[in-house]
């Protein structure tokens, strides 16, 4: 044989080999960036509240109002390392003789994540997506608010960057003050402040908590505040604005059957009175919404930019659920650096979720976006976007 022909014989199956190695090689790295994206199932929350605003407090309340389940079969799961902190707040809240939980200090953050976990009727549970927080010192929030005084911690600028979803936490004691004598000398400058730090983040779902809201509920109805707060022209700018969804949203992590009520000076005190147990209000509400809203609100902006966009500029949990539940379809390229894409699905949501091997999974989101559907349109909220103009 001669040696050209002998060396093609040698050369064309090594070629062959090297090809599909290649081609193993680059499916092996399309199968991992597609598990990366497929796997993040976690909305990001981040709460902007100044000192004395109730957050602590309000997440405590969210666990007591999610964490023992009901008639739906899905239940809030604190992590291992959120789980001590919760019960810590949680117990100050609810058994007597034991001293409400105080402010943060400015030196500690404590990162707070939850699982939406799915019971069988035979006990068997799987946990489907998550929530989580950064609980820090409001006056981190103050740093945010007046950029040069002094820089906030790095844990809250980076939990500002990655957020889902903003939570502007407007102090209900505050609140009732500006509705009882129309003016506060400090309450307007922060609202102002507060308002300019939501309208430059990039993410398009925003909403406005009111906390306290047992101070307020028996004098001013929630339609009353925000047409107070909409006479203060940066609350209407914002109120205009805004591009995605905007809710107003009153709590009352205490509750309103006077377990826990305020003295005087708002200081929080437990009530004497045998029969009464601490029962928060209002407090899943916010939550609820917050997955929901990722979701539609991400749905709704693809559907603005003509159904089909770059993958990486949507949240990852609206990517994977999204995909799952049969409301979009991402595209994976085969090269290494080729985009991902995401496509608007015919119907958004009611065709089959486009894994067949993943329906266990499918049919667990469903049930818990059923849930926190049900939870949110059970609530007390707002939605600042619909408006009657004059």
């Amino acid at each position: 044989m001669p040696m050209t022909e002998s060396l093609q014989a040698y050369v064309i199956p090594v070629a062959s080999l090297l090809s599909i190695s290649y081609l193993a090689t680059l499916l092996k790295q399309r199968r991992n960036r597609k598990q990366a994206i497929m796997s993040h199932r976690t909305v990001q929350v981040m709460l902007l509240g100044l000192p004395e605003s109730g957050k602590t407090v309000l997440f405590a309340a969210v666990y007591r109002a999610l964490a023992y389940g009901g008639r739906d079969q899905v239940v809030l799961k604190a992590d291992d390392n959120t789980a001590p902190h919760v019960l810590e707040l949680t117990t100050a809240l609810e058994q007597p003789g034991v001293e409400l939980p105080p402010s943060n200090q400015l030196g500690t953050s404590v990162d707070l994540d939850f699982t939406f976990v799915v019971k069988d009727a035979d006990g068997t549970t799987r946990d489907v997506c998550g929530l989580s927080f950064l609980d820090y010192a409001g006056e981190h929030a103050n740093r945010l608010l007046h950029p040069g005084e002094a820089e906030p911690s790095k844990e809250v600028l980076e939990s500002l960057d990655r957020a889902d979803v903003l939570m502007g936490v407007l102090d209900g004691k505050r609140v009732l003050e500006v509705m009882k004598n129309g003016k506060d000398p400090k309450f307007f400058p922060e609202l102002s402040e507060l308002i300019l730090l939501l309208t430059h983040a990039p993410q398009k779902v925003v909403h406005l908590v009111i906390t306290k809201w047992d101070l307020i509920a028996e004098l001013h109805t929630l339609a009353e505040v925000v047409e107070r707060l909409n006479r203060f022209p940066p609350f209407q700018q914002f109120r205009d604005q805004c591009g995605g969804v905007l809710r107003i949203i009153p709590v009352s992590a205490f509750g309103m059957n006077g377990y826990l009520s305020h003295d005087v000076d708002g200081k929080a005190l437990k009530a004497e009175e045998r029969g009464l147990h601490w029962e928060p209000f209002n407090a899943a509400t916010p939550f609820a919404h917050a997955l929901r809203d990722v979701l539609e609100a991400n749905v709704e902006r693809l559907r603005a930019n003509q159904e089909k966009a770059s993958a990486g500029d949507y949240p990852a949990f609206f990517l994977s659920v999204g995909a799952l539940l049969g409301m979009i379809t991402i595209s994976f390229p085969l090269l290494p650096g080729g985009e991902v894409q995401v496509e608007l699905r015919p119907g958004q949501g009611g065709g089959d979720s486009p894994h067949r091997t993943a329906d266990r999974e499918r049919q667990d989101l469903d049930k818990v976006v059923r849930y926190l559907r049900r939870l949110s349109d059970d609530g007390v909220s707002k939605n600042l976007k619909h408006r009657e103009r004059p």
